[in-house]
């Protein structure tokens, strides 16, 4: 069973020159879109995590045999990233179960993540 934040998450697209501008959110993940990093505001800090692993589908996410303590996965199937932390914490919910988003669509996602590489 996965481990799941307490703390509601809130999607943040922008761009490095406006990111000082952003207040720190606990639960707000920013997706900026310049520099393709990604920061997660927690425990009043914002945490810059330049790498995310891209997977298709969660079936590979679940199959990999050695998962990266620390890392992120990002399913595209299902639009939910995930840290593996001595087992999977599902950091996000899928776009669906999202009440409001305004700040980032699915297609921005796919944007983000086209060259599935290191962020």
């Amino acid at each position: 069973m996965a481990d799941s934040l307490d703390t509601k998450i809130s999607f943040v697209v922008t761009t490095a020159s406006r990111l000082p501008d952003l207040a720190i959110e606990n639960g707000q993940l920013i997706f900026v879109k310049d520099t393709q990093k990604v920061a997660l505001d927690i425990n009043d800090k914002r945490i810059f995590y330049n790498q995310i692993n891209v997977l298709q589908t969660d079936t590979e996410r679940t199959s990999l045999l050695a998962p990266i303590t620390g890392a992120f996965y990002f399913v595209k199937d299902t639009a939910i990233l995930w840290m593996y932390q001595e087992g999977w914490i599902q950091i996000s919910t899928p776009p669906s179960a999202i009440d409001q988003i305004e700040s980032i669509t699915e297609e921005e996602i796919n944007a983000l993540f086209e060259n599935e590489g290191e962020i």
